[in-house]
């Protein structure tokens, strides 16, 4: 069995608003109440992406597009595994107009 495997980017929005985005396939879904719940629903998300991709004959022009080879061809069944890593707020200071002369 083939499977594929992406970057999983989850965001926390709002205390209990989770979304979650597959980097490498430009797929994002939410809100979900937790970190878990958006990684289940992008799963989902991803592997109706791929099934509607493989019964219209454009899985390998989708998967060309995120950067995967495509000498695999014709894919029966997809396993997806994904790898989360939570995101982090950074904070950077502006950088300040300069005044004119």
């Amino acid at each position: 069995m083939a499977s594929i495997i992406f970057t999983v980017t989850i965001i926390r929005k709002d205390k209990g608003s989770y979304f979650a985005r597959a980097d490498e396939l430009s797929i994002a879904v939410g809100p979900a109440s937790t970190q878990r719940g958006s990684l289940k629903q992008l799963k989902e998300a991803m592997l109706l992406r791929l099934h509607k991709a493989t019964e219209d004959g454009t899985l390998a022009d989708f998967l060309a597009a995120g950067g995967y080879l495509t000498e695999l061809g014709y894919v029966p069944d997809v396993r997806l595994t994904a790898y989360s890593y939570d995101q982090q707020t950074v904070e950077l200071p502006l950088p300040r107009r300069k005044k004119a002369a």
